[in-house]
């Protein structure tokens, strides 16, 4: 596993730190340039939301890069390792280099908090309204949200292999289509859809204007059933995407 997450990084290492520096530049001259000329507080937020979100599904492409490249390397899979390492080791990397930005994220909060002047930083105002276990829920929520999706993909990319050309492009996309809108789908009919947000339950409270609030509760708001089978459709898609890598795809 180690080997493999060590050659991924070597190949994707160029980009990532080019990246990791255009993005550090454009945010330092987005804050002082900002600061400067005495931008309105929440244009330089919106940029410097904007670059991280970008940033963020640049990391997500080169993980999906990355399990594709491992998908065409035949010498890969003559590595006596198993299966697994080869969709493992894309995920890695991806959440280690999404933690980076998380920290770069925190240095820019900081930095802005100071710069105009704030009583407190973003993250300091949100950890005082969350508790533990609901900021917990929602980092495993984030995290859960993105291997998910991730698994999809990687799926819908080896199934693509099974037909050469374009025409195993396309049936990719059908079989990344089909999975996306089936799951929620099925979700609804099996599940009670109401007052459900992902694996959430929000509990909507009227008041006596018309307004409506949505309350986010702890790891007792789970919907634990809803999180099952969905676990039960990420096991499938790790057990089919091992059994397409070994038995169906064409090189």
């Amino acid at each position: 596993m180690l080997k493999l997450l060590k050659y991924d990084w070597k190949r994707n290492a160029t980009m990532s730190l080019a990246g990791l520096i255009i993005l550090l530049v454009a945010q330092i001259v987005n804050l002082t340039v900002g600061w400067r000329n005495g931008w309105n507080e929440q244009f330089v937020i919106v940029i410097a939301c904007l670059l991280f979100f970008f940033s963020g599904f640049l990391v997500f492409l080169m993980a999906c890069q990355t399990f594709g490249a491992n998908l065409k390397a035949y010498s890969r899979r003559l590595l006596p390792l198993p299966t697994i390492y080869t969709i493992a080791s894309p995920l890695v990397l991806m959440f280690g280099l999404s933690l980076v930005l998380f920290l770069v994220f925190a240095a820019f909060d900081a930095v802005f908090a100071a710069m105009y002047d704030k009583e407190a930083s973003f993250l300091s105002l949100l950890a005082e309204q969350l508790t533990f276990g609901e900021a917990a829920l929602a980092i495993a929520l984030a995290i859960w949200g993105s291997l998910f999706t991730s698994l999809v993909i990687f799926f819908s990319m080896a199934f693509s292999r099974i037909v050469e050309g374009k025409g195993g492009t396309f049936l990719g996309i059908i079989v990344c289509i089909l999975i996306f809108v089936t799951v929620p789908w099925v979700e609804d009919i099996l599940f009670s859809p109401e007052q459900i947000y992902g694996l959430i339950r929000l509990s909507p409270l009227e008041s006596g204007n018309g307004s409506m609030t949505l309350t986010f509760g702890s790891a007792n708001s789970l919907e634990w059933l809803t999180l099952a089978f969905e676990a039960g459709v990420l096991i499938c898609l790790i057990y089919g995407t091992i059994f397409l890598i070994e038995r169906r795809i064409k090189l």
